[in-house]
């Protein structure tokens, strides 16, 4: 039997890397928007928020995201997950916006339409709290609806 084994040479098995399911990605942030309370240990979690980047300002959205470098074939891991973060559409750093956005998990669609209002009130409306999201709403400047 040892002799067998000197023959063939050490065999090292590597395990794959597997890339971390979404549905674990996803889950304190699904837990959060149903109310559930899940505990804050401080470690960024994915999915889709809100935050206002002034006091008295507009929310603006806000994501983060895992980035995961997986092979087509074998389905391996090629490179280590990276979390990323987005708040009002500039790359942020995940743990400095956690604190801020921890509080205010929000839907996908949620996230999707502060992100086209912003976008639209920069391109058409300019007076509009929206189009000025780092400024506190002036309730004396902003126009009237009707």
């Amino acid at each position: 039997m040892i002799a067998t084994l000197a023959r063939q040479g050490p065999s090292f098995v590597v395990p794959m890397r597997r890339p971390t399911p979404m549905a674990v990605l996803h889950a304190w942030h699904r837990a959060a928007l149903r109310g559930l309370q899940p505990v804050n240990d401080g470690t960024p979690r994915c999915g889709w928020y809100k935050r206002r980047l002034v006091r008295g300002g507009v929310f603006v959205p806000a994501r983060i995201w895992m980035v995961q470098d997986i092979c087509p074939e074998t389905g391996e891991l090629l490179s280590d997950e990276v979390l990323r973060c987005e708040v009002n559409g500039l790359a942020a750093d995940p743990e400095e916006a956690w604190a801020w956005v921890s509080g205010h998990p929000v839907t996908e669609q949620e996230f999707r339409y502060l992100a086209a209002r912003i976008a639209f009130a920069v391109r058409h409306e300019p007076h509009d709290p929206f189009a000025m999201p780092s400024r506190p709403i002036d309730i004396n400047r902003t126009p009237v609806m009707f």
